[in-house]
C-alpha cells in the first residue's frame, strides 16, 4: 500500500470514528507519549488502594490511572478493543452522555478493586501488597461497555474460531485475557463486569446524567462549538424509548449465527440489532447513515433541543487493566 493510500486508510478510519472515543483514544495515546517522553512515573496517578484509603487526599487516582498505559502494547490492544465497542455505544446514548458513562464506569470499577482490596486484606483473604498494587488502564471500562454491548446485542461472538453465546462472552474474555497476558488486574477487569452488569439491571440509573441536564448543556453557546463537529452525536431524541434498528436485515442470515468479539477479529466489529427496550432511551443515527426525518415543528415557546441528524454530516511492572 503507498504511503498516501495508507494515509488516506487511516484518515478515513479516524473521520468515521465518533467523537468521545475519538477523543478519549486520543488523550490515551499523548498521555502515553507525553509520559514516555518526559519520563513522567505511572506511580504517581495509578490506582493505589492504599493511597486512597489511608489518605483520602487522593481520590484523583480514580480517575487519572484509567488513562495510563505501562507499555505500547497495553496500549494498543486497549484502544483496538475501545474502538469499535465505543463508536457502536455513543451512536446510541450519545457523545455527552458517553464521556459520562465512562467515567462513571471507570470510577465505579476502581471503588471496586479499592473495596476488594480493602476488604480481602482485613479478612485475610489476599496478601498485604495487595492494598499497595498500582493498577492502571482503560480495560476496566472496556469490559465494563462489552458487558453492555453484549446484553443489547445478542449475538454470537467469534473467538479464535470458536462461537461464544454473548451472554457468557464476557466472563470468556476475562478468563482469556488472564491466561495470554501477564501482569493483568483479574480484580479489575471482574469488576468492569460487574459494574456492566449493575447498569444493565438498572441499578446505577440514579448516577446516570440526567436527560434535562445532557440538553441543558448541548443549547449551551459554550457547547455550540464542539456540537459543529460531525462526528459528535447529539444527545437522542427523549421522546422514544428504544432505538430503532439499525442492523442491516440483509445480512441477518450469515452475521446473526456469528458476530465477531473483541478478542476475535477486531476489524469491522461495529455490532448492530436491537437493544433491549429502556437501556438506551431515545434515537441514535449512524454515522453517514441517511438524517432522519425532520421533526413537526414544535409549538412556540419549547426550547431547542439539538438532535443528531441537525448537524453536518514500575521496579515492578504494575498489575494492567
Amino acid at each position: 500500500m503507498s504511503t498516501r493510500g495508507l494515509g488516506g486508510y487511516f484518515s478515513g478510519w479516524w473521520g468515521s470514528m465518533t467523537f468521545t472515543t475519538k477523543f478519549v483514544m486520543g488523550m490515551c495515546i499523548c498521555i502515553y507519549v507525553f509520559n514516555l517522553v518526559f519520563g513522567v512515573s505511572f506511580y504517581q496517578y495509578c490506582n493505589i488502594p492504599h493511597q486512597i484509603v489511608a489518605t483520602w487526599r487522593q481520590w484523583f487516582r480514580l480517575v487519572t490511572s484509567l488513562f495510563i498505559h505501562a507499555g505500547i502494547l497495553h496500549l494498543l490492544f486497549n484502544m483496538m478493543a475501545f474502538y469499535p465497542t465505543g463508536c457502536d455505544i455513543e451512536r446510541r446514548v450519545g457523545s455527552l452522555n458517553m464521556a459520562y458513562l465512562i467515567l462513571l464506569f471507570g470510577v465505579l470499577g476502581n471503588l471496586f478493586v479499592v473495596a476488594a482490596s480493602y476488604i480481602g486484606y482485613h479478612l485475610a483473604i489476599v496478601a498485604p501488597t495487595a492494598m499497595y498494587q498500582c493498577q492502571i488502564g482503560f480495560s476496566g471500562v472496556i469490559f465494563t461497555l462489552i458487558t453492555v454491548e453484549a446484553h443489547t446485542n445478542p449475538h454470537v461472538r467469534n473467538m479464535f474460531g470458536l462461537s461464544i453465546p454473548a451472554v457468557i462472552y464476557p466472563w470468556v474474555a476475562l478468563i482469556i485475557a488472564q491466561l495470554l497476558m501477564a501482569n493483568v488486574s483479574f480484580v479489575g477487569h471482574l469488576g468492569g463486569i460487574i459494574v456492566g452488569y449493575l447498569y444493565i439491571g438498572g441499578a446505577l440509573r440514579w448516577l446516570q446524567l440526567s436527560p434535562r441536564i445532557a440538553l441543558k448543556i448541548e443549547g449551551s453557546s459554550l457547547f455550540s462549538r464542539i456540537l459543529v463537529y460531525n462526528s459528535y452525536i447529539a444527545h437522542p431524541d427523549l421522546g422514544r424509548q428504544t432505538l430503532p434498528v439499525t442492523f442491516d436485515h440483509s445480512q441477518a442470515s450469515s452475521s446473526s449465527s456469528s458476530s465477531p468479539g473483541v478478542l476475535g477479529s477486531l476489524k469491522g466489529m461495529l455490532p448492530g440489532g436491537a437493544p433491549a427496550p429502556g437501556t438506551f432511551p431515545g434515537q441514535g443515527r449512524t454515522l453517514g447513515s441517511a438524517p432522519a426525518p425532520a421533526p413537526a415543528p414544535s409549538p412556540p415557546g419549547t426550547p431547542f433541543v439539538p438532535r443528531a441528524d441537525q448537524y453536518f454530516p514500575l521496579p515492578t511492572a504494575p498489575p494492567i487493566s
